[in-house]
């Protein structure tokens, strides 16, 4: 899952909980075990983020090199 995490103070940079945060934000996917538990007691505003439309198919298989295809014999 991903979050969008603001510092209540606006100006914070650095690591946080294993989280990078530059001018007081960060986006984070699979925060730190406990790490939004931790921001949520210290006053950050937790938002997940929208990943937007995701396909429902799985991707596709790659071909086996190994096997001969129908042009060579097999």
């Amino acid at each position: 899952m991903r979050y969008e995490i603001t510092a209540p103070a606006s100006g914070d940079t650095g690591l946080v909980a294993g989280v990078a945060f530059t001018a007081g934000h960060a986006l984070v996917a699979d925060p730190p075990p406990g790490a939004v538990e931790y921001f949520r007691r210290h006053g950050y505003r937790i938002t997940p983020a929208d990943d937007g439309p995701q396909d429902s198919k799985p991707a596709a298989r790659a071909r086996s090199r190994n096997k001969p295809g129908p042009s060579e014999g097999g």
